[in-house]
């Protein structure tokens, strides 16, 4: 199955490379078609988990069927199926950022708010780091802190340059690292269902939060 994910989003990534990146600033329409993640075999695969993650069942769509391992705020080492079960929240996004991303956090900072409390519970928010030089545990931590999150749902991780790729070729998510090693890169917040599968995906900086908090 890491074979078969791997070939796949070999060939986002060359898509993307082919259309091009884009900037920090700009934005892109609303709604996006939905990201599916094909399969040749059964409808639901397994992921190859060592011992300490286990092993989990999830859907040809599921992006938790990708078996990368990251770091969060807390130095803690987990796999994106911990969040199985909840619907989540997902940006990318990378700390030294002083455009776009603190606007993308202020966005899912407006959806928090305006969550009922019923659903909070069963909602993360997971900011997942692109720059893994600079964007250390202990880094994002302060990040956190900074941003006054709530850490009982939010997460920030950090991970190897592969497995970013990876997932950002999955989401859709194009970035490119400047001269001075900052990025530009996609505007996007994503939903998840509580398999991991997209369901929507909001492209843009303060856009309108509506339809997204009708599918949380």
């Amino acid at each position: 199955m890491k074979k078969e994910i791997f070939v796949i989003s070999k060939i986002f990534l060359l898509t993307f490379l082919a259309v091009g990146i884009l900037s920090c600033g700009k934005s892109e329409e609303n709604k996006v078609e939905l990201k599916t993640i094909e399969a040749k075999t059964d409808t639901t695969k397994k992921s190859c988990c060592s011992e300490d993650f286990g092993e989990a069942e999830y859907s040809d769509k599921s992006i938790y069927q990708l078996t990368g391992t990251w770091k969060d705020q807390n130095n803690r080492t987990l796999q994106l199926g911990k969040f199985q079960g909840k619907k989540v929240v997902l940006a990318m996004f990378f700390a030294s950022c002083t455009y776009a991303c603190p606007i993308i956090i202020n966005d899912m900072q407006r959806i928090e708010k305006s969550l009922s409390n019923e659903k909070l519970a069963n909602t993360q928010f997971v900011f997942i780091s692109i720059d893994p030089e600079r964007d250390s545990p202990e880094k994002l931590l302060h990040y956190a802190n900074g941003k006054n999150l709530d850490l009982h749902r939010w997460s920030l991780l950090t991970g190897k340059n592969d497995d970013i790729l990876e997932l950002a070729a999955l989401l859709g998510f194009k970035f490119r690292k400047d001269a001075n090693g900052d990025f530009s890169h996609t505007n996007m917040i994503t939903l998840l269902n509580e398999k991991g599968e997209i369901t929507f995906q909001l492209i843009g900086l303060n856009q309108d939060i509506k339809e997204i908090i009708k599918k949380i």
